[in-house]
C-alpha cells in the first residue's frame, strides 16, 4: 500500500467512485493515510459517500498522474479502533475511518500497456 499512498501524494487529482444501486457515484478525495501498510481515508458521517459505503463497500479510487493513472478497485473496511483514530485524525467523533482491503492496483500509462496486480 505504501506504493500506492506514494503515487496518491503526487496525483493531481483523485476520485472515490461508489455504487448507489446501479448508479456511481464519484466523490473527490485528497486526504489519505498510511497507517501499519493500510491506506485509510475519512468520510464525515452526514456525507452521501459514508451512507453509500455501508450499504456496498465495493469502491473504486481512481488518480490522475504525470505518467497515466493510477486505479485501485477493492473494499473499504470501517476501523473503529480508538487508538488507530487518534493516531491518524483528531477533533470530534464526527469522522468515519475506513482502509482499503482486496484490492487490485492497476496502472494506465501514457505509453505502454496497463499492469495490474493484486495489493492489500
Amino acid at each position: 500500500m505504501k506504493e500506492v499512498y506514494d503515487l496518491l501524494c503526487t496525483a493531481d487529482i483523485c476520485f472515490l467512485a461508489v455504487c448507489e444501486g446501479s448508479q456511481p457515484h464519484l466523490h473527490p478525495f485528497d486526504a489519505f493515510f498510511l497507517h501499519k501498510d493500510r491506506l485509510y481515508f475519512c468520510t464525515g458521517r452526514a456525507e452521501a459517500v459514508t451512507r453509500l459505503l455501508h450499504l456496498n463497500p465495493r469502491l473504486e479510487l481512481c488518480a490522475v498522474l504525470e505518467d497515466g493513472r493510477l486505479c485501485v478497485e477493492g473494499s473499504a473496511v470501517l476501523d473503529t479502533d480508538r487508538a488507530v483514530r487518534s493516531a491518524l485524525i483528531s477533533g470530534d467523533d464526527d469522522d468515519e475511518l475506513w482502509y482499503l482491503r482486496n484490492c487490485t492496483l492497476t496502472r494506465y500509462y501514457l505509453t505502454e500497456p496497463p499492469k495490474s496486480r493484486r495489493i492489500g
